[in-house]
């Protein structure tokens, strides 16, 4: 990590022990309602990683590899602390794009963003929702996007995104 992000965690560390502190935090609860769906994986696998180190989830152990429920409830009852800071992330995320959207918006400025077409090997998506890309059991990848040689490379690229088939 570098020192700027190192800076940087540390100021969101602070902020978050502000914000645990708040009685009201209305928003935050419909934010983590709302986004449920997608908010609970992501944030118990950014708390895994962190807890691995950075590995892939290919390489945590067996159990929460496969995303057993015992070990996936265990995990989370550990890490709550974790969990609940990578919440708070999305959710200051959630908060400054909305205003940004909306000064942009208000302007006349309409923001178009970028689809990923593929996903990655390593990423919450693949871990949460193995059964839409083509991986063995152990998680590797069976397939994965990339082009053919080309003018601009004459051995082709590829991309280390998973696919489905």
């Amino acid at each position: 990590m570098t020192a700027s992000m190192a800076s940087k965690e540390d100021l969101l560390r602070k902020a978050f022990e502000n914000f645990s502190r708040l009685q009201e935090k209305q928003d935050y609860n419909k934010f983590v309602g709302s986004e449920k769906f997608w908010l609970e994986d992501y944030c118990l696998y950014k708390a895994l990683k962190k807890k691995h180190k950075g590995l892939s989830w290919q390489k945590w152990e067996p159990a929460l590899a496969a995303r057993e429920k015992k070990a996936l409830t265990e995990a989370g009852q550990a890490l709550a602390a974790e969990i609940e800071y990578q919440r708070f992330l999305q959710y200051v995320f959630h908060c400054q794009w909305q205003k940004l959207k909306s000064y942009a918006n208000r302007r006349g400025i309409l923001i178009i963003g970028d689809m990923p077409i593929y996903v990655a090997a390593d990423s919450c998506d693949t871990w949460a929702f193995r059964q839409y890309f083509k991986m063995d059991t152990d998680g590797a990848q069976l397939a994965q996007a990339g082009v053919p040689p080309d003018y601009f490379s004459s051995t082709g690229q590829l991309w280390g995104s998973s696919i489905k088939i």
